[in-house]
């Protein structure tokens, strides 16, 4: 367990029942975990489609949205969890979703990283290569 919620820790080991129970008892259907993700969308990212239904039906927040921006609507599509994704828009999602390029910026700088440690290891080869002389070997092997 997180130690947050337990209904968040039903929610990533696939334990319907037990999620039921929690709920049941008043479990916060809008749990979120350490991250600010809510209970939906951890549902939705697991691929538990019945556990998405179990928090809907308990009252979770259908728009709620992790720090990117992107919703249990997203997820399930981003999945293929077609089920909830349908599930999800009947319970009024919205389909308008704009999600963050938090990562993109990390992405970039990444790949500047590696461009530039490249560049520099091709000139070190060819630098290598010009200054080589056949001549140096010949005159230490004598």
């Amino acid at each position: 367990m997180d130690g947050k919620a337990p209904l968040l820790s039903a929610i990533k080991n696939d334990l319907l029942e037990f999620a039921q129970l929690l709920l049941a008892a008043g479990a916060n259907a809008n749990a979120k975990d350490v991250d600010g993700t809510a209970a939906l969308l951890c549902a939705a990212s697991f691929g538990h489609t019945k556990l998405g239904f179990a928090l809907l039906a308990a009252g979770a927040e259908v728009d709620a949205a992790d720090r990117d921006g992107a919703t249990a609507l997203l997820i399930a599509a981003e999945v293929g969890d077609t089920e909830l994704a349908l599930g999800l828009l009947k319970a009024g999602a919205c389909s308008n979703v704009r999600v963050s390029l938090r990562p993109f910026p990390v992405f970039l700088f990444c790949a500047a990283l590696f461009f530039l440690v490249a560049y520099f290891l091709v000139a070190y080869l060819l630098l290598s290569i010009h200054s080589f002389s056949p001549d140096k070997c010949r005159t230490s092997a004598a």
